[in-house]
């Protein structure tokens, strides 16, 4: 059985689940430690994991196309890291729904109104970007992670 859960609900919960990846890979020093789901169904949360990155990433796009029509001269944060080097020591985000807010209220804009009639608070928007290519990268090195943990372990 496939759970659906909200949007960003992934990303909020990324770095518990790599945690969990990371105590069974390397051992814990957490006495209590139980099976992670993550780990028992890896291949449902890597298609978690991708869905939540087309999510983040067509958010990411609104927000800069707005961003644009603002200001032509926004820098864009990269959302690349070579990952066979730096994915098993990325430290990951602690996400909140409410850091999301801004971006979702723009794709609901976006859709009923031209973007010249969208009233834009720009620091947030900026402030928006920096967390959508912050949880993208999040996502990114969870997948590589993942499908490494499979390759291996399954």
């Amino acid at each position: 059985m496939t759970i659906k859960f909200r949007n960003y609900h992934t990303i909020r919960h990324v770095a518990q689940h790599v945690q969990a990846l990371d105590d069974f890979m390397y051992g814990s020093p957490d006495p209590s430690y139980k099976e992670d789901r993550a780990l028992a169904n890896p291949e449902e949360y890597l298609n978690e994991l991708e869905h939540e990155l087309k999510i983040v990433q067509g958010v990411k796009e609104d927000v800069l196309y707005v961003l644009k029509e603002f200001d032509t001269n926004t820098k864009i944060p990269k959302t690349d890291i070579p990952l066979e080097t730096d994915a098993k020591n990325y430290v990951f985000h602690n996400f909140t729904q409410r850091q999301f807010t801004y971006g979702e209220k723009i794709k609901y804009l976006l859709q009923h109104n031209p973007v010249e009639k969208i009233d834009l608070i720009f620091s947030k928007a900026v402030k928006q970007i920096y967390v959508l290519c912050a949880a993208e990268i999040d996502l990114k090195v969870a997948i590589y992670r993942f499908e490494e943990y499979v390759k291996i372990y399954r």
